[in-house]
């Protein structure tokens, strides 16, 4: 997933890999379990400088206990992000500051490409982290991709790029193509079917892009 997505090419500080490593929540849940241990600030504060508005103040005192472990591995400093965003999405662009940095990213990351679902929440925290839009510009391509030669496209991915995306996107007029095709390929049960047709007929504007991409297949009227 990593080579997906870019940030600007800089000149990194001699000290992007050393303490402090940071203990990473979303809204006051830690999801420690989802990243490599080891993740430093400045690595983070380097390619997202947004984060410096969530990192907390550290404690005056610490558990004997604590304050040993802190010795033996590196001080750690608290982030708190205050956004809604994904631990999902999150830990692909934390995976690939660290590759940027130099770290070691595991293998499995450049195995594992993200659906459409997964995309979207990429975006959408690429943005809410004010990084640069051409940064995403490969995770788009992969979208379009996925849209034109991928499986059909499932109702949660159709509202999630809906969210996403303003009514005049490439991507959602390729998403009802493909739901057209997928349909006359009777890849759709039914009730599936009629949902998504029902979701799609209850907004003008996105009723407008379905319609465009019916009329352009009349195989689609003879179901």
């Amino acid at each position: 997933m990593s080579y997906l997505l870019t940030f600007p090419t800089t000149t990194l500080p001699t000290s992007i890999r050393k303490p402090p490593f940071t203990i990473i929540a979303i809204n006051g849940t830690c999801i420690h379990h989802f990243l490599p241990r080891f993740i430093p600030l400045a690595a983070l504060l380097h390619f997202i400088p947004a984060l410096s508005a969530f990192v907390l103040p550290a404690p005056t005192t610490l558990p004997p206990a604590v304050a040993k472990a802190v010795l033996v591995t590196g001080p750690f400093v608290g982030l708190d992000i205050r956004l809604d965003v994904r631990p999902a999405a999150l830990q692909r662009i934390i995976l690939k500051v660290l590759q940027c940095a130099g770290s070691t990213v595991p293998q499995h990351q450049y195995h594992a490409p993200p659906r459409l679902e997964a995309c979207s929440s990429i975006l959408r925290t690429w943005k809410l982290l004010e990084l640069p839009a051409a940064g995403v510009d490969g995770v788009k391509v992969h979208m379009h991709a996925i849209l034109m030669f991928g499986p059909a496209v499932t109702f949660t991915a159709l509202q999630h790029l809906w969210e996403m995306f303003p009514p005049t996107h490439p991507i959602l007029r390729l998403a009802a193509d493909s739901f057209v095709e997928a349909h006359c390929g009777l890849a759709y049960s039914c009730d599936h079917f009629r949902d998504i047709r029902a979701w799609y007929r209850q907004d003008s504007k996105r009723h407008a892009v379905f319609q465009a991409a019916e009329q352009a297949n009349p195989e689609f009227g003879e179901l």
